[in-house]
């Protein structure tokens, strides 16, 4: 899932920054605490885009982490404002994208290797597999 999922994560992102923009707009307390946790979201969520890109399996461990801690956010925002269509919606995304993260980890498959590392590796093989024939031969004769 690696450029689909690059592009999946990059949309519910999106989605979920502008959700929390427009509900950290409605704060009178804490804005800046707020406005740091958004800034540090987002430089940590590259990480987890650059993961994607790369079509490595630690960028959905990154991805749960963070959709967890963006709805450990809303749950505050929400302790502060109450129900809010906004909140519904944060809600809606967030839940979805944690468990796209979940199962995108279940199902991630490693990059296969070209036909050059393949015969380097069926030669390592050989190679290992005689030297344990070779060893139990000597063992045999002693």
């Amino acid at each position: 899932m690696g450029l689909a999922g690059f592009v999946f994560t990059l949309v519910l992102l999106l989605f979920n920054l502008l959700t929390s923009i427009r509900l950290a707009n409605r704060l009178t307390t804490n804005v800046t605490l707020e406005l740091v946790f958004l800034v540090i979201g987002v430089l940590l969520w590259l990480i987890a885009l650059l993961g994607f890109a790369l079509n490595k399996r630690w960028g959905w461990n990154w991805n749960i982490i963070l959709f967890s801690l963006s709805l450990a956010n809303l749950i505050w925002l929400y302790s502060l404002f109450g129900s809010s269509l906004t909140h519904a919606f944060a809600f809606f995304v967030n839940s979805f994208g944690l468990l796209v993260s979940i199962l995108g980890l279940d199902l991630y498959v490693p990059p296969s290797t070209d036909d050059s590392n393949l015969e380097e590796l069926k030669s390592e093989q050989s190679l290992s597999v005689t030297k344990k024939k070779t060893r139990s031969k000597k063992k045999l004769n002693e």
